[in-house]
């Protein structure tokens, strides 16, 4: 935006507020309420950073090709968004949907692009009715806890991903807008929002507990939290991994998003929260889920296991996956649980998977026995 148009909305703002001046309480109610949102949306307007906006409108024309979006947008294109990251450039106003591949994009832009490179107000936006990894907030002021606090989040959430690297997995870093610090437990998969709450509740609950059998609780537990403020309804900002002051082990920034981009960690595990039905909530791997008002269980998305097995094969190419050739479906079963840690069963596993990574079953004998096997599609056409 140049400096005329700026001028521009100075003038109609100051016409606008003066003709707020200038009205009567005997003016209906909607007048008033229409002219504050005017006033409102022009000061907002105009106090966002245009040349980031230009950048990103520039960007979207020439080089990423992405549709800029506002940020009052989001909960409509938020119904559409499959397998993708949405980030939020705060200062501009604007979010951006990128696929994995897109993302990297994102990176060298971020590194050689002044408007994007000296602004760290730039978020990962994770709807709260989506699966997500689990983020732990930590109130600045006990830094000199960190490591403590840790030790307990990796105790504690081992005991559900017996596969959970302290080092590589238990990730904690400074944000920069807040100074609070930030855990991030990689390969740890809430359903949605409501049970990350309960699942920093519960871990709340342990570490009190521990600290109990010491003798005292040396911990401020108040300053411990899953929350932060969001410019956004119906979804959580995490600062993304690029514009964090990292004080973890050096890994590469993908894994460190919080949507649920399984194919980075195929061993990652969905644990979810249900009500054993005297009103304590449980936490378990049981692929129901259900909130602390209710006995009823709601069965999860199963179809979120299998795009976890197609993107571990998209990114990884394994050996094991034979395009254009026959495969029995139990072994195709057998990797995808190894994968996927899930419990699905085979014959659910086959009907899922047709029209995904083949065609149809069909039966076959070998060494006198009858086989169902499939052929395996192309991974460029997955």
């Amino acid at each position: 935006m140049d400096s005329e148009q700026l001028a521009a909305i100075r003038d109609i703002s100051g016409a606008a507020t003066r003709l707020h001046n200038a009205v009567t309480p005997n003016f209906p109610q909607h007048i008033l309420d229409d002219l504050n949102k005017v006033l409102n949306n022009l000061e907002t307007y105009r106090n966002l950073d245009h040349s980031l906006i230009n950048v990103l409108s520039d960007l979207s024309e020439n080089e990423d090709h992405l549709q800029c979006y506002n940020d009052r947008q989001y909960p409509e294109i938020a119904k559409n968004i499959s397998n993708s990251y949405v980030i939020y450039f705060k200062n501009a106003g604007i979010f951006k949907v990128y696929s994995p591949d897109e993302l990297s994009i994102l990176q060298g832009h971020l590194r050689t692009r002044p408007p994007l490179k000296n602004t760290n107000e730039i978020y990962e936006v994770v709807n709260k009715e989506s699966p997500q990894k689990i983020i732990i907030i930590i109130d600045g002021l006990i830094e000199n806890e960190l490591n403590k606090i840790k030790d307990y989040v990796y105790a504690f959430f081992k005991a559900y991903n017996c596969e959970l690297d302290k080092e590589k997995d238990v990730i904690s870093y400074k944000n920069p807008v807040t100074n609070n610090l930030e855990i991030l437990v990689n390969g740890i998969y809430a359903n949605n929002y409501n049970d990350k709450k309960q699942f920093v509740e519960k871990l709340l609950s342990y570490i009190e507990a521990e600290e109990r059998k010491k003798g005292k609780i040396s911990l401020d537990l108040d300053k411990i939290n899953h929350h932060k403020y969001s410019d956004i309804p119906g979804a959580d900002m995490i600062i993304i991994p690029e514009k964090r002051q990292n004080i973890s082990t050096a890994l590469s920034q993908i894994l460190q998003y919080a949507t649920t981009q399984n194919y980075n960690s195929p061993g990652g595990i969905t644990i979810n929260i249900h009500n054993n039905g005297d009103g304590v909530i449980a936490i378990g791997n049981d692929n129901n889920v259900s909130n602390s008002n209710t006995e009823n269980k709601i069965a999860t998305v199963k179809n979120n296991e299998i795009q976890t097995f197609v993107n571990y094969i998209k990114s990884s190419s394994p050996s094991w996956y034979t395009e254009g050739k026959y495969i029995s479906i139990g072994l195709l079963h057998k990797y995808f649980g190894k994968i996927t840690k899930s419990r699905m069963s085979c014959s659910i596993f086959s009907k899922k998977c047709r029209g995904v990574l083949f065609e149809k079953a069909i039966s076959n004998t070998i060494d006198g026995k009858s086989v169902r096997q499939v052929i395996l599609w192309n991974i460029a056409d997955l």
